[in-house]
């Protein structure tokens, strides 16, 4: 029974890394798209969204990967 976690946990090290980088290079590409059109209002609105994403990226994804993935869990540790 304890190969079914083992699958598990590395369907989420190995897709989860993929769908961060993947993810994150692909919104990158979108705001280095549409920052030179900026003037227009509807492409100034769209390149929001993409900065939305690495943040949401960031905030959910990549502390799910360490902690999954590497055993660095980041919300254990507060510096303020």
């Amino acid at each position: 029974m304890s190969l079914l976690p083992a699958i598990a946990n590395h369907i989420n090290i190995y897709a989860g890394i993929i769908v961060y980088i993947f993810g994150f290079s692909g919104s990158l590409l979108n705001i280095m798209i549409l920052f030179p059109n900026r003037r227009n209002p509807y492409t100034f609105l769209s390149m929001h969204s993409p900065i939305a994403d690495c943040f949401a990226l960031n905030i959910g994804m990549l502390p799910r990967i360490l902690s999954v993935g590497f055993n660095i869990d980041p919300t254990l540790s507060n510096r303020v």
